[in-house]
């Protein structure tokens, strides 16, 4: 999808989890705070849990709830697809043609989806099994490759435990982390991985690509690989620091995310970025198929 990120003030969350036993949100309300007319969110994938039936008949109430409270405040929103929330909007990737700007949740960088999960594996198989069903022209196609990736996710009906907010929830979810005894290797690999998954990705995809807004990993952080820059903005998962990016007046600035009076709001810048004047995403996305990679 395509986007002007030129004009107005946007706003890019990951990975909220909400609902889940270790997210510190167990509701749409503390997002408040974030929402002022005129101005955008981008919420980029992994916002609510929905990967099983119980777990979109949880979410459905949310859902709505988060759309009136973006409709009440004059707040535009955008939701991106991710991996725990495949069904919530077609959009699975958003760019800025003018500045190269590049926001999709970060699955992708991965043909297992998560290298660290327990259904890897089972996600792999079905991921080649999408694209083995696809014509060789939509192959060639983002978005339809992204969507194929969805497909894969829903193949498998994985709910999470019921939410236990708190220490509890926090604990739990750490146990589950630490095992297998494998996972936290796994975990510790992809992180060192991202940077170059990035610029492998941002060079077949769209060459023209200076700043790709990922999240997914869980994992907060800014990395330089050639001309990329590669931006997560963590999650709001018990034990991370979430972060988000604020895109306004030519300037693309990661804050962090804090709690304050019981609702998130922008804290302090931690890295800011000026726009690159840039026409090659541009140029790219008239023939939008795989390009050589190049290192």
């Amino acid at each position: 999808m395509k986007i002007s990120l030129l004009d107005g003030e946007f706003i890019v969350l990951s990975d909220l989890h909400i609902g889940h036993q270790a997210s510190r949100l167990q509701g749409v309300a503390p997002l408040a705070p974030l929402m002022a007319r005129g101005r955008t969110l981008i919420f980029n994938g992994d916002t609510f849990e929905m990967r099983s039936n119980s777990d979109r008949q949880h979410s459905a109430a949310w859902v709505s709830e988060l759309q009136a409270l973006l409709e009440n405040s004059g707040t535009r929103g955008i939701f991106i697809s991710g991996n725990h929330d495949p069904i919530i909007s077609e959009t699975n990737h958003l760019e800025c043609a003018e500045t190269g700007t590049l926001i999709t949740h970060g699955d992708v960088l991965f043909d297992n989806v998560a290298p660290w999960s327990t259904n890897a594996s089972r996600y792999a198989s079905a991921h080649q099994r999408e694209l083995a069903g696809l014509k060789p022209e939509e192959k060639s196609d983002l978005a339809t490759r992204l969507a194929a990736l969805r497909r894969a996710t829903c193949s498998y009906d994985v709910s999470h435990v019921p939410a236990r907010p708190g220490l509890v929830g926090a604990m739990v979810h750490f146990l589950e982390t630490i095992w297998p005894p494998w996972r936290p290797l796994r975990i510790l690999q992809s992180w060192a991985e991202i940077p170059s998954r990035a610029w492998e990705f941002s060079q077949t995809w769209r060459p023209g690509t200076r700043t790709l807004i990922i999240g997914h990993s869980h994992l907060g952080g800014v990395w330089h690989r050639n001309a990329l820059t590669v931006i997560n903005t963590g999650t709001s998962m018990v034990g991370f620091r979430p972060r988000a990016v604020r895109i306004a007046q030519g300037v693309i600035t990661l804050h962090r995310l804090i709690l304050k009076n019981g609702g998130f709001d922008l804290g302090a810048p931690i890295k800011t970025l000026p726009f690159t004047n840039n026409q090659g995403i541009a140029e790219v996305a008239k023939n939008a198929g795989p390009q050589v990679v190049t290192k």
